[in-house]
């Protein structure tokens, strides 16, 4: 799941009075050969995922971002782009980005087959270290590095992907229009009371104080997937139009 890269431009003026290399006409040739790859992969993935398509009629830069981003994490990242998954990786991460303003208007069914794929990705992490650690990096925008999201890309597979970006296109054609439909907040702290009751009676008392002490930066990271599991799995135990009000609320809100 790669994360946005910030690019120093300035790395360009090292090279500007260096005499042009003997190669460049081939470079050119490989750069359009790539955009021309990366160009047939958008159009295939875009015909074939709803969500691709409705962040295209919506934005008109999506298609032109998403080439120049898997262009640039190609360069910077070249074990991750090497990977099967990775333009629908990146394009489904550019979705994700965009997501919460859909969310927060979605139907219960959309809303909580989010939190489905969403609890599969963090359920892998309780037994993984590397998913743990990479999931809680990329939370933080944090750097994650090539070969450690190369590992992530490879270990969750197409079929993970294909299923989220087809839950992706539901929240985003149920959540298009219409108002919000996040929990007040009288009605969020009694349904996060409730889902900690349920997790202390699944998991025991430990899995609240590991709620408490969750943004700890001494928490060590498999404790805290693992919280984070025990956190999502007692969400979907709750009646099901409080577990979508829920997950709306908790995970519909605006990444600053």
């Amino acid at each position: 799941m790669n994360k946005s890269t910030c690019l120093a431009a300035a790395f360009a003026l090292a090279f500007a009075f260096q005499p042009a290399p003997v190669h460049a006409d081939s470079d050119a040739q490989d750069s359009m050969l790539e955009i021309a790859a990366y160009e047939k992969q958008i159009d295939l993935l875009t015909a074939k995922y709803e969500a691709f398509q409705i962040a295209t009629a919506e934005d008109q830069n999506f298609r032109k971002n998403w080439l120049n981003r898997l262009r640039v994490a190609a360069a910077v990242k070249p074990l991750t782009a090497g990977t099967p998954n990775f333009v629908l990786s990146l394009g489904s991460e550019m979705l994700l980005d965009k997501i919460g303003p859909y969310l927060r208007r979605s139907d219960d069914d959309s809303s909580i087959a989010y939190m489905s794929v969403l609890t599969k990705i963090v359920n892998a992490g309780t037994t993984n270290e590397s998913i743990c650690r990479t999931f809680l990096e990329a939370a933080d925008k944090k750097a994650v590095s090539d070969d450690e999201n190369q590992r992530l890309e490879s270990i969750l597979g197409k079929a993970l992907y294909d299923e989220m970006t087809v839950v992706f296109g539901q929240v985003m054609r149920t959540g298009r229009s219409g108002k919000e439909r996040t929990l007040p907040k009288n009605e969020s702290d009694a349904a996060i009371l409730e889902m900690v009751t349920i997790m202390m009676d699944k998991y025991g008392k430990e899995s609240a104080a590991g709620l408490a002490v969750f943004n700890d930066k001494s928490t060590p990271p498999m404790q805290k997937c693992t919280t984070m599991s025990q956190m999502m799995t007692s969400i979907a135990d709750l009646k099901r139009p409080e577990q979508a009000g829920l997950i709306r609320t908790l995970f519909g809100m605006d990444d600053t």
